[in-house]
């Protein structure tokens, strides 16, 4: 069995407790018009180009045998048909600068967990470890399974990021390799929900009910999108419900990714956020948690 990853970052501080690696894996079972890693959306490779790498030698275009590639203009000097392109790999092999890259790389279960296992003695000393991340993980849940048990029977503390649009099924398969969750709770209200992710919120809702009744160690998180969720009413929203459990659930709120737009401009995707490179001060990450806990 073999899993698909398009980034493990090393050394990561904000995807659970302490030093960590987390890994990203490919899939997504939503479809969030803000998504911050697109990359990570849809379970299959794709080719990229970084056209400040690139030398214009155009090795690349005479080397490709389906002809997917070709000579432009501006910044992009070379143009994707990501219709004819076959993943051959013949340009990102004659490349001199790697301008052309697959965006994920397939790992088994033994060569994913020696790679994260190389930084064990940062995890042991800071409380890290591991961290499954997205897309969304449950995408790929076999391959994390695995991939989480081995970790544990290595010692390695374990995380799950999922915005926990699954199966009960799964999620009891998850619950004996997982130490810690953190779960992605965008949107209260259901109709915006379905608008601007794609799906009904229920199962998400259902699935964290589920999780706080297992007593797990739970952590909701809120990504603040201009336009979208960083409203007072949204947050006021997510707020009364995880209260309404009675029990100190922690509610962490994510700034705006405002690098995320450049992963569209690579993809040839249109971002749809207004104002995408804005980013909230203090005060007013300080006014949303106000929202978040006072209404």
């Amino acid at each position: 069995m073999k899993g698909l990853v398009f980034d493990i970052k090393k050394f990561a501080l904000h995807d659970g407790e302490g030093l960590r690696t987390t890994v990203f894996f490919k899939g997504c079972p939503l479809r969030c018009k803000w998504c911050q890693n697109p990359e990570g959306l849809d379970l299959k490779q794709r080719l990229w180009y970084f056209p400040n790498r690139c030398l214009h030698c155009n090795e690349c275009i005479a080397s490709c045998p389906r002809g997917a590639l070709s000579e432009q203009s501006g910044h992009y000097h070379v143009k994707i048909d990501h219709v004819k392109c076959d993943l051959c790999g013949v340009c990102t092999e004659v490349c001199p600068t790697n301008a052309l890259t697959f965006d994920s790389t397939y790992y088994s279960v033994e060569e994913l967990v020696e790679e994260v296992v190389k930084d064990k003695i940062f995890y042991d000393v800071s409380g890290g470890g591991v961290t499954a991340s997205g897309g969304d993980p449950v995408f790929q849940h076999k391959f994390v399974t695995q991939f989480l048990a081995r970790c544990k029977a290595e010692g390695l503390h374990t995380t799950l990021e999922s915005a926990m649009y699954t199966s009960r099924e799964i999620i009891d398969a998850l619950l004996p390799v997982v130490d810690n969750f953190i779960v992605d709770l965008k949107v209260f209200e259901e109709d915006d929900h379905i608008k601007w992710v794609g799906k009904s919120n229920r199962l998400i809702k259902e699935n964290i009910e589920y999780l706080i009744g297992k007593g797990v160690n739970l952590l909701i998180r809120v990504p603040l999108i201009p336009g979208y969720t960083a409203s007072q009413k949204n947050l006021a929203q997510i707020g009364q419900y995880i209260r309404s459990f009675g029990k100190d659930i922690p509610i962490e709120l994510l700034n705006h990714n405002h690098f995320a737009h450049d992963k569209y401009e690579k993809m040839g995707i249109e971002y749809p956020v207004k104002n995408p490179s804005m980013q909230y001060s203090e005060e007013e990450m300080a006014n949303f948690y106000t929202f978040l806990w006072e209404g």
